[in-house]
């Protein structure tokens, strides 16, 4: 799959997830081209999989307990 149709796809599947607001194209445009960054370390790394299996997800976050 061409590269820039991934960056759309993914985009557009951030855009949907987060109930379709305008004006938030670039920031989902900067977040498909991080994850994409992802998927293709992953299969530079020989684990397609990896990288794939998070995409579209935002990072988790450790709570601590003070």
């Amino acid at each position: 799959m061409e590269r820039e149709q991934r960056l759309r796809e993914i985009a557009y599947d951030l855009w949907r997830d987060e109930g379709q607001l305008e004006g938030e194209a670039e920031r989902h445009r900067f977040a498909a081209e991080a994850i994409l960054a992802e998927e293709e370390a992953g299969r530079d790394r020989g684990s397609p999989g990896e990288a794939a299996a998070g995409a579209g997800e935002a990072p988790a976050v450790a709570s601590q307990e003070i």
